[in-house]
């Protein structure tokens, strides 16, 4: 392939940046910079020391646009192995120019789908969710409480023990469990406050009637409820009879058929919401599909170019 014949135009920026377009609807980035490195140098004294040394001689590097963070910008240095990166002022020039310009890889397009895409996703969550009433209930830590109402009263036992303890041991440990132990009364507003006023709340559904732990007839969708079960949890997952599972993120995700027919609890489904569904799917592996062509044409024009010899198109862009 005579990669000169399919470039389109060539941008300059400064002295050692070129963007070259090709008409295959990517553009590659050029730099030339100075070779630096350490080097071991012999001081007057006769010692070794390592330097940092930046050379008169210059290379140059390049990479396929337009990468996704600008912070992770690496180029391929021409006839070397070794990946370096693009100065700071390079990546800056780059940001810009992919913002500026309307690269036909399909970027933009995708973003927009996947974005019109999610907000379907959360919708869709929320409409199965509101079939619920939904009552919120304390989360009460009744670990933490059993635990701090054994010291708080009991410890009118437990200091003596723990008093007459230390002073056969005589060591800082024991000295620490009798002061635990004299100041457990104190504990006793904070044990009423998590038993008053918890400061973490579930969820409580409280027309249950809807939910059945047998599948109903037609369409359904399963409920795998995070720490609990319908009169006490946090937060649903929804599973549907596809394989995929909607959480209460707006995530979607690829399940597993045994998920949905393993699970405790179901509710109808209907055509509306089975639909919706089934059009999220498509729409989601037509963005993968696209994603996955244009990684593959990216990847074999990497190739390529890693293969090719580029001198033409250094004497093009004047490097």
């Amino acid at each position: 392939m005579d990669l000169q014949e399919k470039i389109k135009e060539v941008k300059s920026f400064g002295n050692n940046l070129r963007i070259v377009e090709f008409d295959n609807d990517f553009a590659v980035a050029y730099e030339k910079q100075n070779i630096k490195g350490w080097e071991a140098l012999e001081l007057v004294d006769g010692t070794i020391e390592e330097q940092f040394i930046i050379k008169a001689e210059t290379f140059v590097g390049y990479a396929v646009l337009p990468q996704k963070k600008v912070s992770s910008y690496s180029m391929q240095g021409i006839n070397q192995e070794k990946n370096v990166s693009f100065s700071c002022s390079a990546k800056k020039t780059i940001e810009n120019y992919l913002r500026k310009q309307n690269l036909n890889d399909g970027s933009n397009e995708r973003s927009l789908k996947q974005e019109s895409l999610d907000n379907d996703i959360k919708s869709l969550y929320e409409k199965i969710f509101s079939q619920f009433n939904i009552k919120e209930i304390g989360d009460r830590n009744w670990e933490t409480i059993g635990f701090d109402s054994l010291f708080c009263f009991g410890w009118p036992i437990f200091f003596p023990c723990a008093l007459v303890y230390s002073i056969f041991k005589r060591d800082e440990d024991s000295i620490k469990m009798a002061a635990y132990s004299f100041f457990g009364s104190l504990l006793l507003p904070s044990i009423i406050m998590e038993l008053v006023s918890p400061d973490y709340t579930k969820k409580k559904i409280k027309n249950r009637k809807i939910i059945s732990k047998e599948k109903y007839k037609g369409p359904n969708i399963a409920l795998d409820f995070y720490s609990g079960n319908p009169k006490n949890f946090h937060d649903i997952n929804f599973i549907f009879q596809n394989g995929l599972e909607l959480n209460p993120w707006g995530k979607l995700s690829e399940g597993k058929l045994k998920n949905f027919e393993n699970a405790n609890y179901y509710i109808k489904s209907n055509d509306i919401i089975e639909n919706e569904i089934n059009k999220i799917k498509r729409e989601k592996h037509e963005i993968r599909k696209e994603i996955k062509d244009v990684y593959n044409r990216k990847k074999r024009f990497e190739e390529i170019l890693a293969e090719s010899d580029q001198t033409g198109i250094l004497e093009r862009i004047g490097f």
